[in-house]
């Protein structure tokens, strides 16, 4: 009777609305996916291009820039501690018209976190720090430092040595926690992105020893 009709009512209208709500939640989850993935591969082409240039690995180069910046051409991060330590009272950078300011050769910018000083060292002669936010321009720059590290240093040394400078006991050694768990996110994301280098891809699943 009536009370049948209104069960049956109220489990259609029950139906309907979990059916609805999955449906806007699928909508929602493609999109998120969608987006995740144009920026991911928003620099693909540019990285593409400099991996070929420096014969460097290109889901090495687009790991890194994960990891830097989540993919963001405006990233920005000041480090007041890297101009106390660095840079004050080298005669160098004395008539360099950034040298007065703490903040403009300080801080890092753009895809790959490139420092006004590590743009210098690259040969890089932009007036304005804040140009290093061009992707092509930092990718670039980062990936020939980058080069410049591995060259020196090698693989696994040098990815360590692009974050926290020459190996030493107070700021490169792998064995120091910060500098492992970079390796081990740029390993992760590496082999996420589809990178196929054995010795890279083992730090992303846990501690090994350094292949040399």
């Amino acid at each position: 009777g009536d009370n049948m009709d209104k069960k049956i009512e109220d489990l259609l209208l029950a139906f309907r609305k979990n059916f609805i709500s999955r449906y806007i939640s699928d909508i929602k989850s493609k999109e998120k996916k969608n987006n995740k993935m144009i920026k991911e591969n928003k620099f693909d082409d540019i990285i593409d291009a400099i991996s070929k240039k420096y014969n460097i690995d290109f889901h090495l180069i687009k790991a890194m820039v994960c990891v830097e910046s989540s993919f963001n051409d405006n990233a920005y991060r000041h480090e007041p501690e890297f101009y106390n330590r660095y840079i004050l009272g080298k005669k160098d950078w004395i008539g360099d018209p950034n040298y007065s300011d703490s903040k403009k050769i300080s801080a890092s910018y753009g895809p790959m976190q490139i420092m006004y000083t590590t743009a210098k060292l690259e040969g890089w002669d932009g007036v304005v720090p804040a140009n290093l936010h061009n992707p092509e321009i930092n990718i670039d720059l980062g990936a020939k430092h980058l080069k410049r590290k591995i060259t020196k240093y090698g693989l696994e040394l040098g990815i360590l040595a692009y974050n926290s400078g020459s190996p030493s006991k107070s700021n490169g050694d792998p064995r120091l926690e910060h500098n492992y768990v970079y390796l081990k996110k740029v390993a992760k994301f590496y082999k996420q992105f589809g990178g196929k280098n054995s010795i890279i891809s083992a730090h992303a699943e846990k501690a090994v020893r350094l292949s040399h």
